[in-house]
């Protein structure tokens, strides 16, 4: 879910960035939302299904973010075979994922398609969340690092504000992690 907000911004941003002026592309000729080619009105069905579950998770609506949660899962399907394995559909899979370890699979596998595509944007995306996942869901100051070292690198000189806010957010838990462990 936090993935699919992220995803978005990052489009946003990107819409935003190409201006509409001489030369620019208006925002309504855009028709990629994804940064590995995904139309925008087939993203648009995964994302009104993150939101919906969000919703209903707030709404303590187990039974509904159940439903909702195997809808969007055969979403994502379709998309595979309709676009083929990419970085996107992966790392959105694994967002809705509950095994730890096959997070994790998935997400390095998003990641490394992200890398063979060049996908800078979605290289970001899944280092940020295995970083995460390293911090906070299942400690591991070694692979926490390697996230963060690919986060940095994939962030490149191209960051936004949102991107570094979030880097910074993980270097700190990292470093506080870091400490706890020092001190034992």
């Amino acid at each position: 879910m936090i993935r699919d907000l992220r995803v978005q911004q990052s489009a946003e941003n990107e819409i935003q960035s190409a201006g509409s002026g001489e030369g620019g592309v208006a925002q309504n000729e855009i028709k990629i939302m994804t940064s590995d080619g995904i139309n925008k009105a087939d993203w648009d069905i995964i994302q009104n299904y993150a939101a919906r579950i969000a919703a209903a998770i707030c709404n303590d609506q187990e039974g509904v973010s159940i439903d909702l949660t195997e809808r969007l899962l055969k979403s994502l399907s379709q998309l595979e075979a309709k676009y083929g394995r990419l970085p996107s559909i992966v790392a959105t899979e694994a967002d809705y994922t509950h095994d730890q370890a096959s997070r994790v699979k998935l997400l390095e596998e998003a990641f490394l398609l992200a890398t063979e595509r060049e996908d800078t944007s979605n290289q970001a995306l899944s280092a940020s969340s295995l970083a995460e996942t390293f911090l906070e869901e299942m400690p591991d100051l070694h692979a926490a690092q390697r996230w963060l070292d690919a986060l940095g690198e994939a962030l490149g000189e191209k960051w936004d504000d949102s991107e570094y806010k979030e880097f910074n957010r993980l270097v700190v838990q990292f470093e506080s992690l870091r400490q706890k462990v020092v001190q034992s």
